[in-house]
């Protein structure tokens, strides 16, 4: 048997192996209930997308000569099963992996968050229906050899339509890698509403949502996802197909560490403001290239978000991201 640093080497190479070969072929599909309630466009079987971000050496708060440089893989989709219902038996997946080459023995040098999931209709009616999510995962710093770092999540919703484009989603969510309150089932809901063509929105406390597009050339998207990811993204097209953007993104994650205590996580917050070029030579496939300042890096530790102990603190730096979508 290998030693134990070559084994992780291997793991290590097998995540970024699974998350370049899945991913890299691409919108936006989870583990959580956005996996069954997001409606697909008639014929779309399959969507996929990922992330590759590589940001420059950040020197470590407080310190002479510590640092760290950071490349961040993420994937995620879903597989539609049956075509011919509206919520129809669906599965999903998401990984993120994060890299740390670092000098500081207080940064890991890898975090981990991967997890599988499958939703499905249990009742439709013309009202709405009923619907169900089931998944497993693992956040943690040695990937699937830490059962501290192993969770469940589940949703049950209830989707109730006004019309075709207005409704309700009342759910009670089950996370155990959640930021805030893990392990406690906890009611959720949402509004939705398309107003037009040009506008659509949903607001509530699982996410909130807002879509603008007042033109051909323009369009606005916000979105929050309890309790701290947030995504806001402006897009002007210079040319068909070719679209300049710029954006600000939040990601707050939590990992627990191989040897710690189960009733403790760490945490990583991430910002950045970005800005660059968003390709889309047809409607199934997306192309960004994007450069950025990342700021207000940090590792927490903690139980959840309400109580949390600065663990190291990161400069700003900046980073280059590309992304991939596709759709079947």
């Amino acid at each position: 048997m290998p030693p134990m640093n070559q084994r992780h080497d291997l793991v290590e190479r097998a995540s970024i192996l699974l998350i370049v070969l899945v991913g890299a072929t691409a919108a936006h599909a989870q583990t959580n209930m956005s996996m069954i309630i997001f409606p697909w466009e008639e014929g779309e079987v399959v969507e996929i997308e990922s992330e590759f971000l590589f940001q420059d050496s950040a020197d470590v708060e407080g310190s002479l000569n510590l640092d760290a440089d950071l490349q961040w893989y993420a994937a995620e989709g879903r597989w539609r099963l049956d075509s011919a219902m509206d919520f129809g038996p669906t599965l999903g997946f998401e990984t993120e992996y994060l890299k740390f080459s670092s000098t500081s023995p207080l940064i890991p040098e890898r975090l981990v968050d991967t997890s599988i999931a499958f939703g499905s209709g249990i009742t439709e009616t013309e009202w709405g229906g009923i619907l169900m999510t089931v998944g497993l995962g693992f956040a943690g710093d040695s990937p699937f050899n830490d059962s501290d770092a192993v969770y469940a999540e589940a949703n049950l919703i209830a989707v109730i339509k006004e019309s075709e484009d207005e409704g309700w989603q009342i759910a009670i969510n089950y996370n155990g890698n959640r930021t805030l309150w893990p392990d406690i089932p906890i009611p959720t809901v949402n509004y939705y509403k398309k107003v037009s063509d040009e506008l659509f929105f949903s607001i509530g406390t699982a996410y909130n949502i807002v879509r603008w597009t007042p033109n051909e050339t323009f369009r606005l998207t916000a979105v929050h996802k309890s309790p701290f990811t947030i995504d806001l993204t402006a897009e002007f097209e210079i040319v068909p197909n070719f679209w300049l953007q710029a954006g600000f993104h939040n990601r707050f994650n939590a990992y627990h560490l191989d040897g710690d205590v189960d009733d403790r996580r760490v945490f990583f917050t991430h910002r950045r403001l970005e800005a660059g070029m968003h390709w889309t030579p047809s409607p199934n496939f997306d192309l960004v290239v994007a450069g950025g300042w990342a700021f207000d890096q940090e590792l927490e530790r903690g139980w959840d978000s309400r109580d949390l102990n600065t663990v190291v603190e990161l400069d700003d730096a900046p980073y280059l991201r590309i992304a991939l979508e596709a759709v079947f």
